[in-house]
């Protein structure tokens, strides 16, 4: 299963989704701002854009145009941006000529350094090593680890690199003068193909990945393998029976979210919003959601639910299979007013994914099986005004995919 590419054109201002790494559309949506530059996928499948004119990086809502917060560029000309194995974000700027290290997604850095180019753009994570590129060298830059010693560089395919991205093994980059998409052979000059931009003005670039990748493992009680085509780290709970060899390979699901994740994450968020009454429904803000599939950094408007995946286990069928079953767990926190509220909201919550468990466009309807409750865990935290004290449960739940490819 091929992944996809998402691009950003600064001349139309919109952000458009790929079929496969393609001239190929499955849609659209217009960017936050007028001055749309550098893309990058989370951890969670949530896209994040910065924009020019803005000078500002902006959280999305899964990959569309509804967004759950946004924080000030460090600097004042925002470019691309990457997620490293750590789920921090890195981006560059051109008017320092700076790369930046991020805590988590947040404004907050963690250290800086002066870019290759003195003219930064392009920004890219191989599960390794940072790659970026710029407009005054005109070369693709290779670093070891996020830092600025270099293991190597070579000349963009055309003048005016823009955007990076990584679909392994390959470096995909973006040229804002010849208006193209290139696709290389590895991270070098060699090129595959390219195909033109769905406008004039091709800028950040981002792969969604949605299939699963091989990797050679060896034996033991526990498995732990770096995913470099995700920048991710999988750990397998599972003991083996079988035997295998030092050179058996099996596939398995990404880490860092993309399909099985993002659409979990759709499917549950899209029933609660349509079946779960809103108890502020009438004085919500319009720019607030009562339920979201990521922590809100913007201003919040009680009650509040947040859905997310917090662990993700892949097991195997068998020794000469690569099919997976796959145990998804996620957190579904209620953030309410008082203790009434806290409790409706939870009981409708539980009710409903019950109800919805074996109907045809419930749960089994979408591939998740066996709902099962963990744990739900009481947590009181202050509010925002005035010392309000939050009333909080957050309800672990779990569900099966079978034979997962």
């Amino acid at each position: 299963m091929p992944n996809n590419l998402n691009s950003v054109d600064f001349n139309l201002d919109h952000i458009f989704q790929h079929d496969g790494i393609s001239s190929t559309l499955t849609g659209s949506f217009a960017s936050p701002d007028v001055f749309p530059m550098g893309l990058t996928i989370d951890e969670n499948g949530n896209l994040n854009s910065t924009d020019l004119t803005a000078d500002h990086i902006f959280q999305h809502d899964g990959i569309s145009s509804t967004l759950t917060g946004s924080f000030a560029n460090p600097a004042g000309n925002p470019r691309d941006m990457t997620i490293d194995e750590n789920g921090n974000l890195n981006s560059t700027d051109a008017s320092v000529g700076f790369i930046f290290q991020h805590s988590g997604i947040s404004p907050t850095l963690l250290g800086s350094f002066a870019s290759p180019d003195g003219l930064p753009e392009g920004l890219t994570y191989d599960g390794s090593n940072l790659i970026s590129t710029g407009t005054s060298a005109d070369h693709i830059f290779q670093h070891s680890g996020i830092s600025p010693t270099l293991l190597g560089s070579f000349a963009t395919p055309k003048t005016t690199a823009r955007g990076l991205g990584y679909d392994n093994p390959n470096l995909i980059s973006s040229d804002d003068d010849f208006n193209f998409i290139f696709q290389h052979s590895g991270i070098s000059p060699t090129l595959l193909g390219s195909f033109a931009s769905p406008s004039s003005r091709p800028a950040g670039i981002t792969i969604e990945i949605v299939g699963p990748t091989t990797h050679t493992i060896s034996v033991s009680d526990t498995l732990s393998l770096t995913d470099t085509f995700t920048r991710g780290t999988w750990t397998l709970a599972r003991s083996f029976t079988e035997t295998l060899s030092i050179s058996d390979s099996i596939a398995i699901f990404p880490t860092r979210t993309r399909k099985i994740i993002r659409d979990t994450l759709s499917f549950i968020k899209t029933d609660l919003l349509n079946n779960i009454t809103d108890p502020a429904s009438s004085s919500r803000p319009s720019n607030s959601r009562f339920i979201m599939s990521s922590y809100p950094t913007r201003s919040i408007h009680y009650p509040l639910v947040t859905i997310k995946v917090t662990n993700i286990n892949v097991i195997r069928t068998g020794s000469q299979s690569n099919v997976q079953d796959v145990l998804l767990n996620l957190e579904i926190r209620i953030w309410a007013r008082n203790e009434k509220e806290k409790d409706e909201i939870y009981t409708d919550i539980i009710n409903r994914l019950n109800d919805i468990q074996l109907t045809g466009k419930g749960s089994i309807g979408n591939n998740l099986h066996d709902f099962n409750v963990l744990s739900s865990v009481e947590v009181d935290e202050e509010g925002e005004s005035g010392g309000q004290i939050i009333k909080s449960r957050i309800l672990q739940c779990q569900y099966s995919f079978y034979n997962i490819l």
